[in-house]
């Protein structure tokens, strides 16, 4: 898992700082209070993915809540959409990427609210359908109600634990739930590696700002975290 972590990373990364701005002589073309005022509308959407992320995504995993988290997938969708309607005149390339770097988090969210969803009504209906089997889904839903999960991370990684150790994994009839319980786990490798690649962009960027556009300030949570 940590070698597809340290790929996956390196991958993002490349890909970020591969798009982002070359100091060119299109510089001038870029100013400082337009890239800042971009960055607080994008740090508007980061609050409230960072509050989903900490509060409600978990919640609803550990709930086992599927109608709820299926509406946080859409949620989700539109939260990313809204990032692609805000005004990119004079704004810094690096800062377009920034939000979409965010965009790329959002879609990890979003997967991890639909796999969780479908895993839980994927293993409730071998529950239903597995003649001769115990269900699941009760020791389920009661050690996600008492696991404790900080985050999504903490939530996915909860989840995929609790179901790998739920029953008798090695019944043929269980396959199905046992593809997406990878799938859980691939999820939660991709958005550890986004979020670290995302992190040492938000680094290189703060301190590129503080030279090109001195005359702003680059530190403030709500600009760059």
């Amino acid at each position: 898992m940590k070698a597809l972590r340290h790929a996956l990373a390196a991958g993002i990364l490349i890909a970020a700082f591969g798009c982002s701005r070359s100091d060119s002589a299109d510089k001038q073309t870029y100013d400082g209070a337009s890239t800042r005022s971009y960055l607080i509308l994008v740090g508007q959407v980061r609050s409230q993915i960072n509050s989903d992320n900490r509060e409600r995504i978990p919640a609803m995993i550990g709930g086992v809540d599927t109608v709820m988290l299926d509406n946080q997938a859409s949620k989700l969708g539109v939260l990313k959409q809204s990032l692609s309607k805000f005004p990119t005149d004079n704004v810094d390339p690096d800062a377009v990427q920034f939000a979409q770097n965010i965009g790329g988090i959002i879609d990890l969210y979003q997967a991890a609210c639909k796999d969780s969803a479908e895993l839980y009504r994927e293993v409730a209906r071998q529950d239903e359908t597995i003649p001769g089997q115990k269900p699941r889904m009760p020791a389920i839903r009661a050690a996600m109600r008492a696991a404790p999960q900080a985050d999504t991370l903490g939530a996915l990684a909860a989840l995929a634990d609790t179901v790998e150790h739920a029953g008798n994994s090695a019944n043929p009839g269980f396959m199905s739930s046992a593809a997406m319980l990878q799938k859980l786990r691939d999820d939660h490798e991709r958005l550890i590696a986004a979020k670290e690649s995302h992190h040492l962009f938000t680094i290189k960027v703060r301190s590129d700002f503080a030279q090109r556009y001195p005359g702003q300030d680059w530190n403030a949570k709500e600009i760059l975290p």
